[in-house]
């Protein structure tokens, strides 16, 4: 189990990577139940919300656990999307670098146009034109990137990442 969530070697088929997701719900659950739970006992208006963003220094010890629990959360997410994702690229024979492709041109180029606005180094309206074009361009590629790994079949037979997950074992 712990191979499958954190390691990148070898190849997952599509039934583990829907799977994956389910654990990811699980996880998900989990985590916003706790953050839930501290916000009820600190009694914020709005639980999860005032227990985890906030838009200045944190408040009280609610705030920081608050925040704790979503870091956590959010690096047990990144961690085990990256590895099922590669190991679901390795399946369809591409290497690691197609999920810095499908990822982090969308997201990436997203960060570092809103640190540009941010820092005025855009204007509003280039802000909008290259915001545009680079959702529109990081769509693309992250849908391209979610119909790889969750609906095409991998290589059938085995590959430079190692025998095919549906092959039956002798």
């Amino acid at each position: 189990m712990l191979s499958y969530l954190f390691s990148f070697e070898g190849r997952i088929n599509r039934a583990k990577m829907w799977r994956y997701w389910l654990y990811v719900i699980a996880w998900e659950a989990l985590c916003l139940g706790a953050i839930w739970v501290i916000g009820s006992i600190a009694k914020y208006d709005d639980p999860i919300g005032d227990a985890v963003f906030f838009y200045d220094s944190p408040r009280d010890t609610a705030q920081w656990l608050g925040r704790i629990v979503f870091c956590v959360f959010l690096i047990g997410y990144a961690w085990t999307f990256a590895a099922v994702s590669v190991k679901r690229l390795h399946d369809r024979n591409k290497a690691a670098i197609w999920a810095l492709l499908f990822w982090g041109t969308p997201f990436g180029s997203f960060a570092a146009l809103s640190v540009l606005m941010m820092h005025n180094l855009l204007t509003p309206a280039i802000f909008a034109i290259t915001g545009t074009l680079w959702a529109v361009i990081g769509g693309v590629l992250m849908w391209w990137g979610l119909i790889e790994i969750l609906f095409v079949r991998g290589t059938r037979g085995e590959n430079r990442f190692g025998s095919d997950p549906l092959q039956l074992q002798n």
